[in-house]
């Protein structure tokens, strides 16, 4: 074997190894790494805070509106949006406002599925009404295979305009077959389109 075969035998995986890596490196927009690490940072600004959000036992898998609402929903008469003039935790929070007056709020549904008779759960959430103070009903509710609705847990509490408050209510599923357990935060009474509330941080935990 002569020495021009040997070099050219060794230097061709070197030549092959960086063109892999540059594959590795780059998705087919050239602005990511690698898939993984994509996946990954999308993912990160929805992952609860251990010590703020009920860590891994939080069910809850968009707590604080950082990127998007969904899967939370507007309930009744309601327009949610993401703020960040207005948050209590992170770089964003929802702001729910009415479209016209009437009821309005905001709705997770199915937070938990099919839960087990006797299961305790505690909601928390960090709430700042946009304008006057104001009600706000925290409900925790069942839904049956026949249809009927059960209250897992439900709250009124005061919320103020200048500074958030955290609201806690606790629950227990009292009857076997609850398909799911869906979440709503509700203002009963709007005075006008320019009504509306903050949210922020929620958590859904069990007891």
């Amino acid at each position: 074997m002569s020495r021009e075969v040997l070099v050219a035998g060794i230097l061709i995986p070197l030549f092959l190894f960086p063109s892999a890596c540059a594959e590795l490196e780059s998705d087919e927009s050239g602005r990511s790494k690698t898939k993984t690490s994509t996946a990954q940072s999308s993912l990160a600004p929805d992952r609860p805070d251990v010590r703020r959000y009920g860590g891994p036992a939080n069910y809850i898998t968009n707590p604080s509106f950082e990127k998007r609402v969904v899967p939370w929903q507007p309930w009744e008469n309601a327009a949610v949006e993401i703020t960040t003039s207005f948050r209590k935790i992170a770089h964003a929070a929802a702001r729910v406002g009415v479209k016209t007056p009437g009821r309005y709020g905001i709705v997770l549904a199915n937070a938990v599925n099919s839960p087990a008779a006797g299961d305790e759960f505690v909601f928390s959430v960090w709430l700042r009404s946009a304008d006057r103070r104001k009600r706000v009903v925290i409900l925790l509710q069942g839904a049956r295979p026949n249809g009927d609705l059960v209250v897992i847990a439900k709250a009124t509490r005061q919320i103020p305009s200048k500074s958030w408050r955290r609201v806690t209510v606790r629950g227990r599923v009292r009857l076997p077959d609850v398909t799911g357990i869906n979440i709503y935060v509700q203002v009963l009474n709007s005075i006008g389109v320019a009504d509306a509330f903050f949210v922020d941080a929620a958590s859904l935990t069990p007891a």
